[in-house]
């Protein structure tokens, strides 16, 4: 944002040495004129957008100890631990709570047959692709809700509605209209995503400060360059946190309708493990839709870090 507004500034600069460049007011050129006011309004909102708060103070640098370095492995490695202590401590049959060694053991048991990576690849295409298409139309249903009010009142009925019906209640009805395949599953995934990625646009474009799309008319910018220079910028931390919430629920989506009616699939696997009292191997499953689901936040989280640099930036100036 910072180099939205030097840019600015810089144009700004150039149009007030345009119009000074008159040394009698009689000879000014009158479009000079006509842009002095425009030109104060500017400097006005320039000052205004970039002035620091009066009590802010540099915060000390945090430096991290020892221990967190280690705090995801001591996590797991105290998890595990407590597992195994339950399982051992309670007596528990392998069909009711395998221990972590016996998961283990029946992962490297089934690796090899290569089902596991089929079962994968399905579940991740399901997402993406569900999510993909989720991710888009909740960009352009966000944006028609943030600017326009007809169409507020006109689609609010149908999200509350959308959120209102749990999913795996019309999931049977989506795999009768397009069968047991892929595409089931994709628009399954695409309705869950559609909410959480709709309402964070809209609440992202709306969080907007009004004096930057004011100072953007003072230069008569069209509404494709206010777009592309301040209000996506300003959403883009909701629009980010919305592709986090949607990440791991494309995931949710794919398992849903893979519990309903599949023949390939993460949820698939789970449930076949379950009707076959085979818990190791559901371990399994649960497992890897786990590290599914950290991968794909932590991606989203690395592409928010690198375009969220210049705020990263600004807050530890």
């Amino acid at each position: 944002m910072a180099g939205r507004l030097g840019a600015v500034t810089g144009q700004e600069a150039a149009a007030r040495r345009a119009a000074s460049g008159q040394k009698s007011p009689s000879n000014q050129d009158p479009s000079a004129q006509d842009l002095e006011p425009a030109l104060n309004r500017a400097q006005t909102l320039r000052q205004e957008l970039t002035r620091e708060p009066a009590s802010a103070e540099p915060r000390p640098a945090y430096r991290r100890a020892a221990w967190e370095h280690w705090s995801l492995a001591i996590s797991l490695a105290g998890g595990l631990a407590i597992w195994w202590l339950v399982v051992i401590g309670a007596r528990l049959p392998r069909f009711v709570m395998p221990t972590p060694a016996a998961v283990l053991l029946r992962l490297i048991d089934y690796l090899p047959t290569g089902q596991l990576w089929s079962h994968f690849v399905a579940t991740i295409s399901e997402a993406i692709l569900g999510g993909a298409l989720g991710v888009l139309f909740g960009l352009l249903s966000g944006y028609a809700l943030a600017k326009s009010v007809p169409a507020e009142k006109l689609m609010a009925p149908y999200l509350v509605a959308s959120q209102s019906v749990p999913v795996i209640a019309f999931t049977p009805i989506l795999i009768l209209w397009f069968g047991p395949g892929l595409m089931s599953k994709v628009i399954i995934c695409a309705v869950i995503v559609f909410f959480p990625m709709t309402i964070s646009t809209m609440v992202g474009l709306r969080s907007v400060d009004p004096r930057l799309v004011e100072l953007m008319h003072t230069f008569r910018a069209d509404g494709w360059q206010i777009l592309r220079m301040v209000e996506i910028p300003a959403a883009m931390p909701n629009i980010m946190g919305g592709l986090k919430v949607s990440g791991t629920l494309s995931i949710l989506g794919a398992v849903v309708g893979e519990f309903v009616g599949a023949k390939r699939g993460l949820g698939f696997l789970v449930n076949y493990a379950a009707y076959q009292l085979d818990t190791p191997l559901m371990f399994v499953g649960l497992f890897s839709l786990v590290a599914l689901g950290v991968t794909v936040f932590s991606l989203i989280s690395l592409a928010e870090r690198r375009a969220l640099r210049w705020r990263l930036h600004g807050h530890h100036r």
